[in-house]
Protein backbone atom coordinates (compact mmCIF):
# COMPACT_ATOMS: atom_id res chain seq x y z
CA UNK A 1 0.00 0.00 0.00
CA UNK A 2 1.94 3.20 -1.25
CA UNK A 3 1.81 5.99 1.56
CA UNK A 4 0.09 8.45 -0.35
CA UNK A 5 -1.78 6.74 -2.81
CA UNK A 6 -5.29 8.79 -3.04
CA UNK A 7 -7.17 6.16 -2.41
CA UNK A 8 -5.87 5.13 1.08
CA UNK A 9 -7.53 5.36 4.22
CA UNK A 10 -4.43 7.37 4.98
CA UNK A 11 -4.44 9.91 2.55
CA UNK A 12 -7.65 10.64 3.19
CA UNK A 13 -7.48 11.11 6.85
CA UNK A 14 -4.53 13.51 5.82
CA UNK A 15 -6.75 15.31 3.63
CA UNK A 16 -9.19 15.78 6.05
CA UNK A 17 -6.64 16.59 8.96
CA UNK A 18 -5.33 19.19 6.23
CA UNK A 19 -9.17 20.48 5.63
CA UNK A 20 -9.58 20.77 9.64
CA UNK A 21 -6.25 22.74 9.66
CA UNK A 22 -5.22 24.76 7.34
CA UNK A 23 -8.29 27.23 7.80
CA UNK A 24 -7.33 27.11 12.06
CA UNK A 25 -3.87 28.01 10.94
CA UNK A 26 -4.78 30.61 8.49
CA UNK A 27 -7.21 32.66 10.93
CA UNK A 28 -4.62 31.97 13.39
CA UNK A 29 -1.67 33.87 11.17
CA UNK A 30 -4.42 36.23 10.50
CA UNK A 31 -5.18 37.05 13.83
CA UNK A 32 -1.62 37.66 14.68
CA UNK A 33 -0.95 39.81 11.62
CA UNK A 34 -3.95 42.23 12.57
CA UNK A 35 -2.75 41.68 15.97
CA UNK A 36 0.69 43.14 15.10
CA UNK A 37 -0.95 45.95 13.09
CA UNK A 38 -2.57 46.70 15.82
CA UNK A 39 0.25 47.26 18.43
CA UNK A 40 1.97 49.12 16.16
CA UNK A 41 -1.07 51.29 15.57
CA UNK A 42 -1.57 51.50 19.33
CA UNK A 43 2.11 52.31 20.16
CA UNK A 44 2.20 55.32 17.07
CA UNK A 45 -1.16 56.66 18.37
CA UNK A 46 0.47 57.02 22.35
CA UNK A 47 3.64 58.32 20.92
CA UNK A 48 1.60 61.31 19.11
CA UNK A 49 -0.68 61.60 22.15
CA UNK A 50 2.28 61.68 24.36
CA UNK A 51 3.81 64.80 21.90
CA UNK A 52 0.66 66.20 21.86
CA UNK A 53 -0.07 66.14 25.98
CA UNK A 54 3.97 67.50 26.27
CA UNK A 55 2.85 70.02 23.96
CA UNK A 56 -0.28 71.65 25.50
CA UNK A 57 1.06 71.13 29.00
CA UNK A 58 4.40 72.65 27.95
CA UNK A 59 2.24 76.00 26.56
CA UNK A 60 0.09 76.11 29.74
CA UNK A 61 2.95 76.15 31.62
CA UNK A 62 4.28 79.44 29.72
CA UNK A 63 1.25 80.54 29.76
CA UNK A 64 0.75 80.36 33.48
CA UNK A 65 4.31 82.13 33.89
CA UNK A 66 3.33 84.88 32.02
CA UNK A 67 0.14 85.32 34.12
CA UNK A 68 2.42 84.96 37.16
CA UNK A 69 4.77 88.16 35.59
CA UNK A 70 2.04 90.29 34.76
CA UNK A 71 0.26 90.08 38.06
CA UNK A 72 3.52 91.19 39.52
CA UNK A 73 3.66 94.57 37.25
CA UNK A 74 0.87 95.49 39.43
CA UNK A 75 2.82 94.94 42.28
CA UNK A 76 2.20 98.13 44.69
CA UNK A 77 5.51 97.44 46.37
CA UNK A 78 7.19 97.40 42.92
CA UNK A 79 5.47 100.27 42.04
CA UNK A 80 6.12 102.65 44.98
CA UNK A 81 10.03 101.16 45.39
CA UNK A 82 10.69 102.53 41.16
CA UNK A 83 8.97 105.72 41.25
CA UNK A 84 9.39 106.71 44.98
CA UNK A 85 12.59 105.32 45.70
CA UNK A 86 14.21 108.44 45.84
CA UNK A 87 12.09 110.27 48.49
CA UNK A 88 11.59 106.67 50.73
CA UNK A 89 13.67 106.77 53.99
CA UNK A 90 16.30 103.83 54.42
CA UNK A 91 13.99 101.83 56.35
CA UNK A 92 11.19 101.94 53.87
CA UNK A 93 13.16 101.11 51.10
CA UNK A 94 14.58 97.87 52.20
CA UNK A 95 11.39 97.16 53.08
CA UNK A 96 10.12 97.78 50.08
CA UNK A 97 13.37 95.50 48.74
CA UNK A 98 12.26 92.71 50.91
CA UNK A 99 8.55 92.57 49.63
CA UNK A 100 9.46 92.55 46.54
CA UNK A 101 11.42 89.74 46.97
CA UNK A 102 9.07 88.05 49.12
CA UNK A 103 6.89 88.28 45.61
CA UNK A 104 9.59 87.28 43.27
CA UNK A 105 9.73 83.76 45.62
CA UNK A 106 6.12 83.18 45.17
CA UNK A 107 6.45 83.33 41.61
CA UNK A 108 9.47 80.82 41.69
CA UNK A 109 7.41 78.50 43.70
CA UNK A 110 3.86 78.79 41.88
CA UNK A 111 5.94 76.56 38.71
CA UNK A 112 7.58 73.57 38.01
CA UNK A 113 10.14 75.20 35.54
CA UNK A 114 11.16 78.89 37.04
CA UNK A 115 14.58 78.95 38.76
CA UNK A 116 14.54 82.18 39.35
CA UNK A 117 12.95 85.34 38.60
CA UNK A 118 14.71 89.00 38.14
CA UNK A 119 13.40 91.85 37.85
CA UNK A 120 15.46 94.54 36.32
CA UNK A 121 15.13 98.59 37.25
CA UNK A 122 16.79 100.22 34.62
CA UNK A 123 15.81 104.24 35.98
CA UNK A 124 17.60 103.25 39.83
CA UNK A 125 20.27 101.12 37.90
CA UNK A 126 19.77 98.07 40.03
CA UNK A 127 18.07 94.54 39.96
CA UNK A 128 16.23 92.63 42.03
CA UNK A 129 16.78 88.73 41.99
CA UNK A 130 15.51 85.75 44.04
CA UNK A 131 18.92 84.00 44.51
CA UNK A 132 21.55 87.35 44.59
CA UNK A 133 19.29 89.89 46.38
CA UNK A 134 19.15 93.64 45.27
CA UNK A 135 22.05 94.02 42.98
CA UNK A 136 23.38 96.94 40.35
CA UNK A 137 22.34 96.33 36.71
CA UNK A 138 25.24 94.55 34.39
CA UNK A 139 24.60 97.05 31.35
CA UNK A 140 25.74 94.45 28.93
CA UNK A 141 23.26 91.71 30.03
CA UNK A 142 20.99 93.82 30.35
CA UNK A 143 20.84 95.50 27.04
CA UNK A 144 20.88 91.64 25.14
CA UNK A 145 17.94 90.68 27.46
CA UNK A 146 16.29 93.99 26.91
CA UNK A 147 16.71 94.10 22.77
CA UNK A 148 15.97 90.78 22.75
CA UNK A 149 12.79 91.49 24.60
CA UNK A 150 11.79 94.12 21.84
CA UNK A 151 12.24 91.90 18.78
CA UNK A 152 10.38 89.23 20.68
CA UNK A 153 7.39 87.34 18.83
CA UNK A 154 6.98 84.88 21.30
CA UNK A 155 6.86 84.49 24.87
CA UNK A 156 9.69 82.43 25.85
CA UNK A 157 13.46 83.21 24.43
CA UNK A 158 15.95 80.51 23.92
CA UNK A 159 19.47 80.99 23.62
CA UNK A 160 22.82 80.24 24.69
CA UNK A 161 22.36 81.81 28.62
CA UNK A 162 19.12 79.64 29.01
CA UNK A 163 15.66 79.77 28.46
CA UNK A 164 13.62 82.72 30.33
CA UNK A 165 10.50 84.62 29.93
CA UNK A 166 10.33 88.10 30.08
CA UNK A 167 7.60 91.23 30.60
CA UNK A 168 7.97 94.97 30.08
CA UNK A 169 6.39 97.12 32.24
CA UNK A 170 5.20 99.78 30.45
CA UNK A 171 5.67 98.19 27.32
CA UNK A 172 6.76 100.63 24.65
CA UNK A 173 7.42 100.44 21.19
CA UNK A 174 10.06 102.89 21.26
CA UNK A 175 13.32 101.90 21.56
CA UNK A 176 14.82 105.19 22.86
CA UNK A 177 12.57 105.34 26.03
CA UNK A 178 13.60 102.44 28.46
CA UNK A 179 10.46 101.14 30.53
CA UNK A 180 10.53 101.16 34.45
CA UNK A 181 11.07 98.00 34.89
CA UNK A 182 10.89 94.54 33.11
CA UNK A 183 10.62 90.98 34.38
CA UNK A 184 12.78 87.88 33.76
CA UNK A 185 12.18 84.25 34.26
CA UNK A 186 14.68 82.15 34.14
CA UNK A 187 13.17 78.68 33.56
CA UNK A 188 16.04 75.47 34.61
CA UNK A 189 17.04 73.59 31.60
CA UNK A 190 17.70 70.61 33.97
CA UNK A 191 13.80 70.82 35.03
CA UNK A 192 12.43 70.76 31.54
CA UNK A 193 14.89 67.78 30.82
CA UNK A 194 13.54 66.09 33.73
CA UNK A 195 10.21 66.54 32.27
CA UNK A 196 10.89 65.45 29.43
CA UNK A 197 12.70 62.11 30.15
CA UNK A 198 9.49 61.08 31.61
CA UNK A 199 7.95 60.32 28.33
CA UNK A 200 11.31 58.24 27.53
CA UNK A 201 9.72 54.88 27.76
CA UNK A 202 12.67 52.64 25.86
CA UNK A 203 15.97 52.78 27.07
CA UNK A 204 17.27 54.54 23.97
CA UNK A 205 14.11 56.74 22.93
CA UNK A 206 14.43 60.67 23.73
CA UNK A 207 12.06 63.01 23.87
CA UNK A 208 13.48 67.10 22.58
CA UNK A 209 12.61 70.52 22.11
CA UNK A 210 13.74 72.62 19.05
CA UNK A 211 13.09 76.25 19.14
CA UNK A 212 12.88 77.68 15.34
CA UNK A 213 13.75 81.42 17.09
CA UNK A 214 17.18 80.43 17.88
CA UNK A 215 17.74 77.39 16.23
CA UNK A 216 18.49 75.72 19.00
CA UNK A 217 17.37 72.12 20.81
CA UNK A 218 16.87 70.95 24.24
CA UNK A 219 17.31 67.22 25.01
CA UNK A 220 16.21 64.49 27.45
CA UNK A 221 19.12 62.83 26.79
CA UNK A 222 22.31 62.72 24.76
CA UNK A 223 22.90 59.19 25.04
CA UNK A 224 21.34 57.94 21.59
CA UNK A 225 20.26 60.92 19.41
CA UNK A 226 23.17 62.26 16.92
CA UNK A 227 23.72 65.14 15.11
CA UNK A 228 22.61 64.41 11.73
CA UNK A 229 19.61 63.35 13.18
CA UNK A 230 18.45 66.55 14.93
CA UNK A 231 19.14 68.16 11.40
CA UNK A 232 16.85 65.20 9.71
CA UNK A 233 14.42 65.65 12.66
CA UNK A 234 14.72 69.70 12.23
CA UNK A 235 13.09 69.77 8.72
CA UNK A 236 10.10 67.83 10.32
CA UNK A 237 8.21 70.74 11.81
CA UNK A 238 6.31 73.19 11.55
CA UNK A 239 5.03 72.16 7.99
CA UNK A 240 4.60 68.28 8.48
CA UNK A 241 4.34 67.94 12.28
CA UNK A 242 3.52 64.61 13.31
CA UNK A 243 4.80 60.76 12.75
CA UNK A 244 7.53 59.85 10.51
CA UNK A 245 10.39 57.68 10.22
CA UNK A 246 14.06 59.02 10.57
CA UNK A 247 17.42 57.03 9.36
CA UNK A 248 20.79 58.31 10.11
CA UNK A 249 23.54 56.24 8.77
CA UNK A 250 25.76 58.66 11.36
CA UNK A 251 23.85 57.33 14.33
CA UNK A 252 26.94 55.88 16.62
CA UNK A 253 24.14 53.19 18.06
CA UNK A 254 22.55 51.86 14.76
CA UNK A 255 19.61 52.58 15.68
CA UNK A 256 16.37 53.38 13.32
CA UNK A 257 14.14 55.79 14.77
CA UNK A 258 10.34 57.29 14.37
CA UNK A 259 9.89 60.97 15.78
CA UNK A 260 6.54 61.91 16.75
CA UNK A 261 6.26 65.64 16.23
CA UNK A 262 3.78 68.60 17.49
CA UNK A 263 4.34 72.26 16.64
CA UNK A 264 3.49 75.56 18.45
CA UNK A 265 2.67 78.45 17.16
CA UNK A 266 2.36 80.26 20.11
CA UNK A 267 5.76 79.09 21.40
CA UNK A 268 7.48 78.58 17.43
CA UNK A 269 8.99 75.47 18.86
CA UNK A 270 8.64 71.66 18.02
CA UNK A 271 8.45 68.95 20.27
CA UNK A 272 9.65 65.66 19.57
CA UNK A 273 9.67 62.27 20.54
CA UNK A 274 12.32 60.15 19.00
CA UNK A 275 11.14 56.32 19.29
CA UNK A 276 13.63 53.47 18.66
CA UNK A 277 12.10 51.02 15.74
CA UNK A 278 13.37 48.08 17.64
CA UNK A 279 10.94 49.44 20.65
CA UNK A 280 7.84 50.08 18.40
CA UNK A 281 8.45 46.83 16.82
CA UNK A 282 9.43 44.44 19.74
CA UNK A 283 6.01 43.43 20.43
CA UNK A 284 4.75 42.87 17.40
CA UNK A 285 8.37 40.83 16.27
CA UNK A 286 7.40 38.88 18.63
CA UNK A 287 4.20 38.09 16.98
CA UNK A 288 6.42 37.36 14.20
CA UNK A 289 8.66 34.68 16.04
CA UNK A 290 5.15 33.28 17.72
CA UNK A 291 3.77 33.22 13.85
CA UNK A 292 6.74 31.44 12.68
CA UNK A 293 6.63 29.34 15.70
CA UNK A 294 3.00 28.91 15.02
CA UNK A 295 3.37 27.87 11.73
CA UNK A 296 6.60 25.15 12.69
CA UNK A 297 4.32 24.21 15.21
CA UNK A 298 1.66 23.02 12.94
CA UNK A 299 3.90 21.59 10.57
CA UNK A 300 5.59 18.96 13.50
CA UNK A 301 1.86 18.21 14.50
CA UNK A 302 0.77 17.22 11.09
CA UNK A 303 4.26 15.08 10.78
CA UNK A 304 3.01 13.57 14.17
CA UNK A 305 -0.34 13.34 13.04
CA UNK A 306 0.90 11.61 9.70
CA UNK A 307 3.48 9.18 11.46
CA UNK A 308 0.88 8.27 14.27
CA UNK A 309 -1.71 8.05 11.66
CA UNK A 310 0.64 5.36 9.81
CA UNK A 311 1.52 3.35 12.95
CA UNK A 312 -2.48 3.17 13.90
CA UNK A 313 -3.77 2.74 10.72
CA UNK A 314 -1.36 1.26 8.17
CA UNK A 315 0.85 -1.31 10.02
CA UNK A 316 -2.33 -3.12 11.89
CA UNK A 317 -3.85 -3.29 7.97
CA UNK A 318 -0.69 -4.42 6.70
CA UNK A 319 -0.76 -6.68 9.26
CA UNK A 320 -4.42 -8.18 8.89
CA UNK A 321 -3.55 -8.37 5.02
CA UNK A 322 -0.45 -10.64 6.10
CA UNK A 323 -2.51 -12.68 7.86
CA UNK A 324 -4.83 -12.86 5.26
CA UNK A 325 -2.09 -14.26 2.68
CA UNK A 326 -1.23 -16.56 5.64
CA UNK A 327 -4.67 -17.96 5.31
CA UNK A 328 -5.02 -17.88 1.51
CA UNK A 329 -1.37 -19.97 1.36
CA UNK A 330 -3.49 -22.28 3.67
CA UNK A 331 -1.46 -21.22 7.19
CA UNK A 332 -4.93 -21.92 8.84
CA UNK A 333 -2.62 -20.98 12.46
CA UNK A 334 -2.48 -17.22 11.60
CA UNK A 335 -3.30 -15.36 14.25
CA UNK A 336 -3.00 -11.42 15.18
CA UNK A 337 -1.93 -10.14 18.41
CA UNK A 338 -4.64 -7.71 19.88
CA UNK A 339 -1.92 -4.80 20.47
CA UNK A 340 -3.70 -2.36 18.34
CA UNK A 341 -6.59 0.39 19.24
CA UNK A 342 -9.74 -0.77 20.06
CA UNK A 343 -11.21 -0.70 16.59
CA UNK A 344 -8.94 -2.76 15.00
CA UNK A 345 -8.96 -5.07 18.18
CA UNK A 346 -12.31 -5.99 16.87
CA UNK A 347 -11.33 -6.23 13.42
CA UNK A 348 -8.49 -8.70 14.32
CA UNK A 349 -10.84 -10.47 16.69
CA UNK A 350 -12.83 -10.86 14.45
CA UNK A 351 -10.40 -12.16 11.69
CA UNK A 352 -9.42 -14.94 14.61
CA UNK A 353 -12.80 -16.13 15.19
CA UNK A 354 -13.01 -16.31 11.71
CA UNK A 355 -9.54 -18.38 11.33
CA UNK A 356 -10.40 -20.29 13.89
CA UNK A 357 -13.31 -21.04 12.78
CA UNK A 358 -12.65 -22.04 9.51
CA UNK A 359 -10.32 -24.06 10.68
CA UNK A 360 -12.82 -25.82 12.75
CA UNK A 361 -15.42 -26.16 9.23
CA UNK A 362 -12.42 -27.84 7.50
CA UNK A 363 -11.85 -30.05 10.52
CA UNK A 364 -14.94 -31.20 10.67
CA UNK A 365 -15.61 -31.74 7.06
CA UNK A 366 -12.46 -34.03 7.13
CA UNK A 367 -13.72 -35.86 10.12
CA UNK A 368 -16.81 -36.29 8.56
CA UNK A 369 -15.46 -37.89 5.76
CA UNK A 370 -12.61 -40.04 7.44
CA UNK A 371 -16.45 -41.47 10.02
CA UNK A 372 -17.82 -41.49 6.48
CA UNK A 373 -15.23 -43.65 5.18
CA UNK A 374 -14.93 -45.69 8.34
CA UNK A 375 -18.77 -46.42 8.30
CA UNK A 376 -18.79 -47.13 4.27
CA UNK A 377 -15.34 -49.71 5.41
CA UNK A 378 -18.03 -51.24 8.23
CA UNK A 379 -20.97 -51.61 5.69
CA UNK A 380 -18.60 -53.52 2.90
CA UNK A 381 -17.65 -55.84 5.83
CA UNK A 382 -21.29 -55.94 6.84
CA UNK A 383 -22.06 -57.18 2.70
CA UNK A 384 -19.64 -60.18 2.88
CA UNK A 385 -19.94 -60.63 6.70
CA UNK A 386 -19.69 -64.91 6.23
CA UNK A 387 -21.60 -65.19 9.53
CA UNK A 388 -24.51 -62.55 9.03
CA UNK A 389 -25.12 -63.42 5.17
CA UNK A 390 -24.60 -67.56 6.02
CA UNK A 391 -27.33 -67.74 8.92
CA UNK A 392 -29.81 -65.59 6.96
CA UNK A 393 -29.50 -67.60 4.38
CA UNK A 394 -29.61 -71.24 5.65
CA UNK A 395 -32.63 -69.43 7.82
CA UNK A 396 -33.89 -68.58 4.79
CA UNK A 397 -33.54 -72.39 3.54
CA UNK A 398 -35.12 -73.61 6.45
CA UNK A 399 -38.26 -71.96 6.12
CA UNK A 400 -38.28 -72.58 2.37
CA UNK A 401 -37.90 -76.58 3.52
CA UNK A 402 -40.89 -75.83 6.23
CA UNK A 403 -43.21 -74.68 3.58
CA UNK A 404 -42.94 -71.31 5.29
CA UNK A 405 -43.50 -69.41 2.59
CA UNK A 406 -45.35 -66.67 4.10
CA UNK A 407 -41.83 -66.12 6.45
CA UNK A 408 -39.78 -66.59 3.85
CA UNK A 409 -41.16 -64.07 1.56
CA UNK A 410 -40.63 -61.71 4.65
CA UNK A 411 -37.30 -62.28 4.89
CA UNK A 412 -36.11 -62.61 1.74
CA UNK A 413 -37.77 -59.21 1.18
CA UNK A 414 -35.85 -57.69 4.16
CA UNK A 415 -32.75 -58.60 3.11
CA UNK A 416 -32.80 -57.36 -0.30
CA UNK A 417 -33.82 -53.88 1.04
CA UNK A 418 -31.31 -54.34 3.84
CA UNK A 419 -28.37 -55.17 1.84
CA UNK A 420 -29.54 -52.23 -1.24
CA UNK A 421 -29.76 -49.66 1.76
CA UNK A 422 -26.13 -50.04 2.51
CA UNK A 423 -24.69 -50.82 -1.02
CA UNK A 424 -26.37 -47.64 -1.91
CA UNK A 425 -23.50 -45.08 -1.79
CA UNK A 426 -24.96 -42.29 -3.84
CA UNK A 427 -25.78 -40.08 -0.96
CA UNK A 428 -23.90 -39.44 2.34
CA UNK A 429 -27.14 -38.14 4.05
CA UNK A 430 -30.71 -39.64 3.95
CA UNK A 431 -34.25 -38.63 5.35
CA UNK A 432 -34.60 -40.03 8.76
CA UNK A 433 -37.95 -42.49 7.49
CA UNK A 434 -35.45 -43.91 5.10
CA UNK A 435 -33.35 -44.48 8.36
CA UNK A 436 -36.00 -45.56 10.19
CA UNK A 437 -36.73 -47.73 7.58
CA UNK A 438 -33.22 -49.43 6.88
CA UNK A 439 -33.20 -50.19 10.71
CA UNK A 440 -36.50 -51.67 11.04
CA UNK A 441 -35.39 -54.09 8.22
CA UNK A 442 -32.41 -55.67 10.43
CA UNK A 443 -34.52 -55.58 13.67
CA UNK A 444 -37.44 -57.93 11.32
CA UNK A 445 -34.31 -59.64 9.77
CA UNK A 446 -33.53 -60.56 13.31
CA UNK A 447 -36.69 -61.36 15.10
CA UNK A 448 -37.23 -63.87 12.50
CA UNK A 449 -33.68 -65.41 13.38
CA UNK A 450 -34.67 -65.04 17.27
CA UNK A 451 -38.30 -64.68 17.51
CA UNK A 452 -37.93 -66.52 20.51
CA UNK A 453 -35.38 -64.87 22.35
CA UNK A 454 -36.39 -60.78 22.39
CA UNK A 455 -38.86 -58.69 20.68
CA UNK A 456 -39.07 -55.12 19.84
CA UNK A 457 -41.23 -52.28 20.13
CA UNK A 458 -40.34 -49.33 17.85
CA UNK A 459 -42.04 -45.79 18.31
CA UNK A 460 -43.92 -43.53 15.42
CA UNK A 461 -41.54 -40.98 14.38
CA UNK A 462 -43.19 -37.76 14.97
CA UNK A 463 -44.57 -36.50 11.23
CA UNK A 464 -42.52 -33.36 11.16
CA UNK A 465 -39.18 -35.59 11.43
CA UNK A 466 -39.32 -37.51 8.84
CA UNK A 467 -37.43 -35.85 6.43
CA UNK A 468 -34.78 -34.87 8.76
CA UNK A 469 -31.41 -35.11 7.11
CA UNK A 470 -29.40 -37.63 8.66
CA UNK A 471 -26.13 -39.47 7.83
CA UNK A 472 -26.39 -42.60 6.44
CA UNK A 473 -26.51 -45.79 8.96
CA UNK A 474 -26.79 -44.19 12.70
CA UNK A 475 -29.79 -46.32 14.04
CA UNK A 476 -28.46 -49.88 12.46
CA UNK A 477 -25.18 -49.81 14.60
CA UNK A 478 -27.43 -49.13 17.90
CA UNK A 479 -29.42 -51.96 17.34
CA UNK A 480 -26.96 -54.26 16.63
CA UNK A 481 -25.15 -53.71 19.58
CA UNK A 482 -28.43 -53.66 21.77
CA UNK A 483 -29.09 -57.50 19.52
CA UNK A 484 -25.72 -58.49 19.75
CA UNK A 485 -24.17 -57.99 22.82
CA UNK A 486 -26.97 -56.87 25.34
CA UNK A 487 -29.35 -59.65 24.65
CA UNK A 488 -26.67 -61.86 23.39
CA UNK A 489 -26.86 -64.25 26.66
CA UNK A 490 -30.83 -63.87 26.59
CA UNK A 491 -32.60 -67.24 25.51
CA UNK A 492 -36.09 -65.49 25.78
CA UNK A 493 -38.52 -62.81 26.67
CA UNK A 494 -35.65 -60.26 25.58
CA UNK A 495 -37.04 -56.53 24.65
CA UNK A 496 -35.38 -53.92 22.66
CA UNK A 497 -37.20 -50.60 22.40
CA UNK A 498 -36.88 -47.89 20.16
CA UNK A 499 -38.40 -44.53 20.49
CA UNK A 500 -38.38 -40.97 19.59
CA UNK A 501 -38.68 -37.28 21.92
CA UNK A 502 -39.17 -34.38 20.30
CA UNK A 503 -36.97 -31.34 21.42
CA UNK A 504 -37.76 -27.47 21.24
CA UNK A 505 -34.61 -27.36 19.23
CA UNK A 506 -34.28 -30.94 18.14
CA UNK A 507 -35.10 -35.05 18.26
CA UNK A 508 -33.95 -37.79 20.83
CA UNK A 509 -33.82 -41.21 19.85
CA UNK A 510 -33.81 -43.64 22.41
CA UNK A 511 -32.87 -47.47 21.86
CA UNK A 512 -32.99 -49.69 25.24
CA UNK A 513 -32.33 -53.11 25.81
CA UNK A 514 -33.18 -55.79 28.49
CA UNK A 515 -30.24 -57.03 28.80
CA UNK A 516 -28.84 -58.22 31.94
CA UNK A 517 -24.75 -58.52 31.59
CA UNK A 518 -24.09 -55.07 31.24
CA UNK A 519 -21.77 -54.09 34.83
CA UNK A 520 -21.00 -50.91 36.07
CA UNK A 521 -17.44 -51.01 34.63
CA UNK A 522 -18.52 -51.53 31.06
CA UNK A 523 -20.89 -48.64 31.24
CA UNK A 524 -18.23 -46.42 32.89
CA UNK A 525 -15.75 -47.53 30.40
CA UNK A 526 -18.30 -46.69 27.19
CA UNK A 527 -19.39 -43.29 28.93
CA UNK A 528 -15.50 -42.72 28.92
CA UNK A 529 -14.94 -43.21 25.41
CA UNK A 530 -17.57 -41.62 24.11
CA UNK A 531 -16.41 -37.89 25.62
CA UNK A 532 -12.57 -38.97 24.72
CA UNK A 533 -11.17 -36.43 21.96
CA UNK A 534 -8.64 -39.48 20.99
CA UNK A 535 -8.29 -39.67 17.13
CA UNK A 536 -6.79 -42.83 17.14
CA UNK A 537 -8.60 -44.76 19.90
CA UNK A 538 -10.71 -48.16 17.89
CA UNK A 539 -14.22 -46.54 17.31
CA UNK A 540 -17.09 -49.00 17.66
CA UNK A 541 -20.09 -48.81 15.71
CA UNK A 542 -21.67 -46.62 19.14
CA UNK A 543 -18.34 -44.47 18.79
CA UNK A 544 -18.31 -43.75 15.20
CA UNK A 545 -22.34 -42.51 14.89
CA UNK A 546 -21.71 -40.29 18.21
CA UNK A 547 -18.80 -38.74 16.81
CA UNK A 548 -20.48 -38.20 13.07
CA UNK A 549 -23.38 -36.72 14.89
CA UNK A 550 -21.29 -34.61 16.71
CA UNK A 551 -19.61 -33.24 13.27
CA UNK A 552 -23.28 -33.01 11.88
CA UNK A 553 -24.64 -30.97 14.10
CA UNK A 554 -25.05 -28.26 16.64
CA UNK A 555 -23.35 -28.19 20.06
CA UNK A 556 -25.39 -30.60 22.42
CA UNK A 557 -25.58 -33.26 19.32
CA UNK A 558 -24.14 -37.02 20.16
CA UNK A 559 -25.15 -40.05 22.17
CA UNK A 560 -25.40 -40.47 25.63
CA UNK A 561 -25.57 -44.09 27.30
CA UNK A 562 -27.30 -44.45 30.47
CA UNK A 563 -28.53 -48.29 32.77
CA UNK A 564 -31.91 -48.18 31.31
CA UNK A 565 -35.32 -49.01 32.97
CA UNK A 566 -35.21 -52.42 31.22
CA UNK A 567 -32.29 -53.54 32.98
CA UNK A 568 -29.35 -53.16 30.25
CA UNK A 569 -28.30 -50.14 28.31
CA UNK A 570 -30.34 -47.03 27.14
CA UNK A 571 -28.34 -45.44 24.55
CA UNK A 572 -29.96 -42.01 23.51
CA UNK A 573 -28.94 -39.99 20.61
CA UNK A 574 -29.58 -36.35 19.97
CA UNK A 575 -30.28 -34.55 17.29
CA UNK A 576 -29.84 -30.66 17.63
CA UNK A 577 -30.76 -28.96 14.87
CA UNK A 578 -32.20 -25.26 15.68
CA UNK A 579 -32.10 -24.14 11.71
CA UNK A 580 -35.29 -27.15 10.74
Amino acid sequence: MKLLNPNSILSRLLLTFLLVVIPVVAIGIVMIIWEKHAIQLQIEESAMDNVSFLQANFENEIENINLLQYNLLGDNALNELVLQYGTLGTSEFYSRIRNVRQRLQVVVNSSNYIENVTVFMPGMGHLISVKDGFLPINETEYNRFYQAQLGRKYPIVIDETGIYVTSLYPFRADVEEPPLYFVKADLSVNKIKGYLGKFNKYKTSNTALYNYTSGSWILSSQSSIDAAMLEEARIVSPDNAGLRHINSEANLLGQQFYVASAYSEYLNISFLHFIPMEAIFRVPNQYSKFLWMYGLLSVAVMLVYLFSINRLVRYPINALLRAFRKVEDGDLGARLQLKAAEEFKDAFRGFNNMAQRLSGLIDKVYKQELYAKKTELKQLQSQINPHFLYNSFFMLRRMIKRRDMEGAEQLSSHLGYYFQYITRNASDEVPLRNELEHMRSYMEIQQLRFAERFSMEIGDLPGEYGSLPVPRIILQPIVENAIEHGLKTELKDGTVKVHFTPMDNGLIISVEDSGSQLGEADLLLLQDKLLSKEEQMETTGIINVHRRIQLRYERGSGIAVSRSGLGGLKVELRIINTSS
